[in-house]
């Protein structure tokens, strides 16, 4: 291998690439992975609220984060585990300049009926209330089915 004369190793301009926003901007995700348990659901909600804690976001928006996000844990795991002891839960959550948005991805496959964002007919039932507190709780959401599971991307504008 030659060796590397003076001119070789340093060239006489530096070239930068040119800043095109925010592109350049770094990009930081908080993501946990959650087992097929309730158990893991607390713990997580207060990471998510501490990180964002962390990353300026503020205590009202933070206050409406929590709800929302338990209910979409809780219905992975109950429904997308479907008890499978080696099923996981992955959690992704996201801050960008205009809100937070939270990704819950779990091993099944779920389609909403119709009446799923709205208030059962007995709202102290034991269940049936996930899609509404999901609903009334986030500023958009949406979900898919996808070759990896069920897909739930909860967003809250900052």
């Amino acid at each position: 291998m030659p060796a590397l004369t003076p001119h070789q190793a340093k060239p006489d301009t530096l070239t930068r690439p040119q800043e095109s926003g925010p592109a350049d901007e770094l990009t930081e995700a908080l993501v946990l992975t959650l087992p097929p348990s309730l158990s893991g659901v607390r713990t997580a909600s207060l990471r998510v609220l501490a990180w964002c804690d962390l990353q300026g976001i503020d205590q009202a928006t933070r206050a409406r984060i929590e709800l929302p996000l338990v209910e979409a844990l809780n219905n992975a795991i109950i429904h997308g585990c479907c008890g499978h002891a080696t099923a996981t839960v992955q959690l992704t959550v996201r801050v960008t300049a205009q809100a937070v948005i939270a990704e819950v991805l779990d091993p099944g496959q779920f389609t909403p009926p119709n009446h799923w964002t709205t208030l059962p007919a007995n709202p102290l039932a034991e269940s049936g209330r996930g899609g509404f507190l999901i609903h009334a709780g986030t500023d958009w959401f949406t979900h898919r089915n996808e070759s990896g599971g069920h897909n739930l991307i909860l967003r809250w504008n900052t």
